[in-house]
């Protein structure tokens, strides 16, 4: 980056030009919430819903919603609200993110920054709101009006590329002080005499370990004005402050405020005390956790202030975009007799609320009826949404089930240090807590951790040569866990090397079907596993079948094949089988739409009806009664009275 003085077409030189994937909703993603690329053995943890396409389709929804316009919508049915519901927030939402370049005209009506902050968080989410807000409080630095220009250039000459998510962004650390860290002292020297650093050079060296606090102090020295306003973006702030307390670094800290440069106190973003207070929660060692007290207190002598939900001598919690602290009363304690420090007299903020009868948010709902009343086709769709969250209220409110985290708390605070016996009432309420706590006291998790710059390695790959590339990541110093990963990263480029893996040095732990990643639940996939001499007819660590995993994909083909090819329902009697599952409202998984054929496969196991999926069934008796009528007239070993039962927990 240069000097403010230079001309905008030698800033050119000094900017890249970022490609950012086409999709117009990725792009906002990604810029919004700063989400990496996922290695292939990591594809699991995505949303393992997706093929559940009728619940996550806003487009298959409002079909669907469009369909029964034939007839007088029904706002006292439960299973039409539920889908009016459903669509009408994931369109209102839709609508908002739509809305992301154009909140910034609201400043020009009369409306403050804070109005339009609350707003977006009121429409979209409070990481929504911070990231615009923190880009708007970086809008008029001279760095951010050259960029907003070569942008507003890039558009108007290459507007195709623009569209596709071509923009300019500078670079941190600029390129004249890019290699400090490597430098001699007396080169570090002679370069601060030649070229002055600025504040977002100094936020980027901060986040850098191998830079010392006496280096950063150094180059804070050169700053023309340390409390200038931080446009590198690691984090949603604007105060090299706060870069030094997230950091840690308490003499970096400690000079800033001898050197003026006041806490943080903004009325949406994470105040510098709010930032101390998150990474003190976040301490695994005394040693870092003595620093991280340290600049606590020395904030609390600059009277730096914090949001909280709770604040007393048993709790202290708060809450600030993307971030949280958390204290226990053996914490607060133990802060207090170590360090002495009384996290009780830090003094408390407040910041401005949603406020839902703003004139700008009463505005912006009625733009949003309108419009969405028209994409949807259906008339008067807010006072239909109002209506059918009643109804919804009404059904909801005959079964109020304990929280899984209350029930657990309460077991496990009766049976303090039995494992076994926890898991086994648990059971007896509902095998859904089983399975939710046996991991926990089994040690069943297989650790995996993330080898970064090798992808060169499985280059053999290509060719089959899978000799190769075991022999070369088994001449690195690789942990169980590096080991761990690479087996299901390589098994996830082709399936076919499985017996190969197996056989080698990176074969640790074996492979869960709980930890199999989407990829392999295909038929296609498990027949190259089995060829490759996979046993995937048993139960994993965890007890399960391989069934009882696919049946949350809620992919009828795979199910259907697996039933043909003799896939065993359950090798367990504890926790859920695959019908429990299925049937099971609440789980992520449920898919209403495919519900009756997904039963059809399942109930030709002839799998043992117990009391907990006839607690399911009287849920679906409730919510989907036309449903539950199909099912029960078919199955009648479903079939349920009135006064069953309902599910204790969800």
């Amino acid at each position: 980056m240069k000097k403010e003085k230079n001309s905008i077409y030698t800033l050119l030189i000094k900017t890249v030009l970022i490609i950012v994937l086409a999709s117009g909703l990725y792009l906002i993603h990604s810029f919004f919430f700063n989400q990496e690329l996922t290695p292939i053995s990591s594809l699991n943890i995505v949303n393992e819903s997706l093929e559940d396409d009728v619940q996550n389709s806003a487009t298959k929804l409002t079909r669907s919603l469009k369909k029964s316009k034939k007839n007088a919508p029904d706002t006292s049915n439960y299973q039409y609200c539920e889908n009016l519901v459903k669509t009408h927030e994931n369109s209102a939402y839709d609508w908002a993110i739509e809305q992301h370049e154009g909140w910034e005209r609201y400043l020009s009506t009369g409306y403050t920054l804070d109005d339009i902050t609350l707003a977006i968080e009121h429409f979209t989410n409070s990481n929504f709101a911070a990231s615009f807000r923190v880009q708007q409080l970086r809008s008029k630095t001279n760095l951010a009006i050259e960029n907003n220009l070569l942008n507003k250039q890039l558009k108007q000459s290459s507007h195709d590329l623009y569209q596709a998510g071509f923009y300019y962004q500078s670079i941190f650390p600029s390129e004249e002080i890019a290699q400090y860290a490597h430098l001699s002292d007396s080169e570090k020297k002679q370069l601060l005499h030649n070229f002055r650093p600025t504040i977002d050079d100094v936020a980027y060296f901060i986040g850098q370990p191998e830079i010392s606090d006496t280096e950063i102090i150094t180059l804070l020295g050169s700053l023309k004005d340390v409390a200038a306003i931080v446009n590198y973006d690691r984090l949603e702030t604007t105060s090299i402050l706060d870069y030094a307390v997230e950091s840690s670094r308490s003499s970096v800290v400690k000079k800033l405020l001898e050197l003026g440069v006041a806490p943080s106190n903004d009325n949406y973003l994470g105040s510098t005390m709010e930032w101390a207070l998150s990474r003190l929660s976040y301490s695994l060692n005394d040693t870092a956790k003595k620093q991280k007290a340290n600049i606590v207190l020395m904030l609390m002598n600059y009277d730096a202030k914090a949001r909280f939900e709770a604040k007393s001598i048993t709790s202290i919690l708060g809450y600030f975009p993307r971030q949280y602290y958390d204290f226990s009363a053996e914490t607060i304690t133990v802060l207090m007799r170590d360090y002495g420090l009384d996290l009780t007299l830090i003094e408390s903020r407040e910041v401005p609320l949603v406020n839902k009868n703003s004139h700008l948010i009463a505005l912006l709902e009625e733009k949003q009826a309108t419009e969405l009343s028209t994409k949807l086709a259906i008339n008067n769709i807010s006072e239909q949404v109002s209506t059918c969250k009643k109804t919804i209220s009404v059904v909801l409110s005959q079964w109020r089930p304990e929280s899984t985290e209350t029930i657990l708390k309460r077991v496990i605070a009766q049976h303090p240090n039995s494992p076994e016996v926890i898991a086994l009432q648990l059971a007896e309420i509902d095998p859904r807590l089983f399975d939710y706590y046996y991991p926990s006291y089994n040690n069943t998790f297989r650790e995996v951790e993330y080898v970064t710059d090798v992808n060169q390695y499985f280059a053999p790959l290509k060719e089959g040569d899978i000799q190769t590339v075991i022999d070369n990541f088994s001449a690195m110093t690789l942990t169980d866990a590096n080991k761990n990963w690479l087996f299901t990263e390589i098994l996830m480029r082709d399936m076919s090397f499985y017996g190969e893996l197996l056989n080698s040095s990176l074969m640790v732990d074996e492979l869960q079907y709980f930890d199999f990643p989407r990829k392999i639940f295909t038929a296609q996939s498990l027949n190259k596993l089995q060829a490759a001499g996979a046993n995937l007819h048993d139960k994993d660590s965890r007890g399960k079948t391989l069934l009882f995993y696919a049946v949350k994909k809620a992919n009828i083909e795979l199910l259907s094949y697996m039933l043909e090819n003799k896939y065993p329902f359950s090798l367990s009697q504890n926790g859920e089988d695959p019908l429990h599952v299925i049937l099971n409202t609440l789980h992520y998984q449920f898919s209403l739409n495919k519900l009756a054929v997904m039963v059809d496969v399942l109930m030709q196991y002839q799998p043992e009806i117990d009391q907990f999926h006839l607690n399911r069934m009287a849920v679906l008796k409730l919510k989907y009664p036309l449903l539950y009528q199909q099912l029960s007239e078919k199955y009648p070993q479903l079939a349920v009275s009135d006064d069953r039962g309902l599910p204790d927990t969800t």
